[in-house]
């Protein structure tokens, strides 16, 4: 009885184990397992980066372009005071809307057209340094006025006040908009003490281009005498259009945007050709971001966007 016992309790106490084959197949399997989970978590990362990098570069874009769309549109805006057997007349009846390929000249990017002053492009091919100028009165309901309610610029400094029109006194804003060297659109309106451009400030970033198109309409003849047109013709750039004396941008009747959005960091695996505003295909090389002692090569992804946009001041000149 006790020897039976005894043996049963040794027997029982026996150790098993694992075979080496079976230690190296679960070996095989979990680092199966580890590895897929590493792709998986590799692969959702690149995923979120590369959705928040769209999500940035889209909210830039819509930010640029609703911007440029509500000041253009307002060009050559003013108030009705009176009527005419051909129409209405307008306060401020002076140009509406300029442009230059290249940016305003030395002489004049501290001169304004609100104040009298005709401004200048630099000459030479076209760069990535379009410049846009758009005047119209600056009211209490197309801006947010001052305490004083003195109508605002862009950057929402109360504009001069015109006091040499002899139809009348009003508040003219003239807003320029164009890129500063490292990818911001700047904004430099005329809200300053002596009316003259006041001191430029970002309004958007990761901004790589910005080019402006200008639709313009021709004269209809009506019994012997020309009628400005309604709708635009063709499209042309600033240095198409001529001096800012030309007459041909008193038949801009509409606008059509063009912004080249960058992502804020690198997010792709090699440096990728872009193409710009002005189907040009661009091939970056390095940058240099903010803050940063060094450069690096540059990975940023670009996306081009464009709007189009009517002056409905001018579309209906007809009516004026």
């Amino acid at each position: 009885m006790n020897a039976a016992f005894d043996f049963h309790r040794r027997t029982s106490l026996r150790q098993t184990g694992l075979t080496l084959v079976e230690l190296l197949v679960a070996m095989v399997v979990g680092l199966s397992v580890i590895g897929a989970s590493l792709a998986m978590y590799a692969s959702s990362g690149s995923s979120s980066r590369s959705g928040s990098q769209i999500a940035q570069m889209s909210e830039d874009a819509n930010a640029a372009l609703s911007l440029l769309r509500t000041h253009v549109a307002m060009a050559g805006y003013s108030r009705p005071i009176g009527t005419t057997s051909t129409g209405l007349t307008k306060l401020y009846s002076g140009q509406a809307i300029f442009g230059c390929q290249n940016g305003l000249s030395s002489t004049s990017t501290s001169q304004a057209i609100s104040k009298g002053a005709v401004l200048t492009c630099e000459a030479g091919a076209p760069s990535a340094n379009d410049t846009l100028i758009v005047l119209y009165e600056a009211d209490t309901s197309n801006t947010i006025p001052t305490a004083a309610n003195q109508g605002t610029d862009c950057l929402g400094n109360g504009v001069p006040l015109i006091t040499t029109d002899p139809k009348g006194n009003y508040y003219l804003a003239e807003n320029r908009f164009y890129l500063s060297a490292n990818g911001s659109l700047l904004c430099r309106g005329n809200g300053t003490a002596t009316g003259a451009p006041g001191v430029p400030q970002p309004v958007v970033d990761n901004i790589a281009d910005f080019s402006v198109m200008y639709g313009v309409a021709e004269d209809n003849n009506s019994g012997g005498t020309a009628v400005p047109g309604t709708f635009a013709k063709h499209y042309l750039t600033a240095g198409e259009l001529g001096a800012q004396a030309d007459t041909n941008w008193n038949n801009v009747v509409s606008v059509r945007l063009c912004v080249v959005v960058q992502s804020e960091d690198n997010a792709l695996d090699q440096i990728t050709p872009y193409r710009d505003c002005h189907g040009n295909t661009v091939t970056p090389t390095s940058w240099t971001p903010l803050n940063a002692a060094q450069a690096k090569p540059d990975l940023r992804s670009r996306r081009l966007f464009t709007s189009t946009v009517v002056l409905h001041n001018r579309a209906q000149q007809s009516l004026e």
